[in-house]
């Protein structure tokens, strides 16, 4: 008994409805390129309402499971698809994809769950925000290096040097004019200070008095940030 042929009518309704699918799919990738993403998926509904078994539709929606993060559906989508297209090749590649996907999520799950109940065995890692402050008070800019904030270092160590100099120039020209038994008064060196000697001084001070607190408390919140964030990775 031979097979009914299917009618040519048939045919071109299929051919439409192909073609009505593969203009909603390019559709929808145009709108995920300019971020529309709810966009995206009216249009791969209405690809899936003409043709149910699009296999581009399949494929980017899976695709859009696993850029949004639902390795699960996607994985379910693409076991599915490869099972009504078994010679469709990609499908197999987005499957691999997904299972080394969930892979490494379980890893992660398991090493946090470790952290938790063994607690975090390499704080070796971590900033020590006291040795920060010594540091920064030791020399302003030194606490910012060992946190890895080199530039940060950089701007506070030549600010450090300069207020320095701007406050210690003046002070030690004062102290070579003092009479030679008196050269180590530096209360005396001070009060014979004036005009731009004293201005130089006092303002050099003040700025360097200034760097080094900042140094100084930058440095441990930036010890103590890093080690919130590091944390927070853990899930500690």
């Amino acid at each position: 008994m031979t097979q009914p042929r299917p009618s040519p009518t048939s045919d071109l309704d299929a051919l439409r409805r192909a073609e009505v699918a593969g203009a909603h799919v390019m559709a929808a990738r145009n709108a995920l390129r300019k971020g529309e993403r709810e966009r995206a998926r009216e249009l791969i509904k209405a690809a899936f309402a003409e043709n149910p078994g699009d296999i581009a539709a399949i494929e980017f929606l899976g695709d859009l499971f696993l850029e949004e993060g639902e390795t699960e559906q996607a994985l379910g989508l693409f076991e599915r698809a490869l099972r009504a297209h078994p010679d469709y090749a990609p499908f197999e590649e987005k499957l691999a994809i997904c299972r080394l996907d969930l892979a490494e999520i379980e890893a992660d799950k398991l090493a946090r769950q470790m952290l938790l109940t063994q607690g975090d065995g390499d704080k070796s890692l971590e900033r020590s925000p006291a040795k920060a402050v010594t540091l920064s008070l030791c020399l302003p800019g030194a606490g910012q290096f060992y946190n890895d904030e080199n530039e940060s270092g950089v701007a506070f160590l030549a600010a450090g040097i300069v207020s320095c100099l701007a406050w210690f120039y003046p002070l030690w020209t004062a102290l070579a004019r003092l009479p030679r038994g008196q050269r180590l008064d530096v209360g005396a060196a001070i009060s014979s200070l004036s005009g731009l000697e004293a201005m130089f001084f006092y303002l050099g001070a003040a700025i360097w008095i200034g760097v080094y607190i900042a140094s100084v408390v930058t440095a441990n919140a930036s010890a103590q940030r890093f080690n919130a964030e590091r944390r927070a990775v853990l899930g500690l």
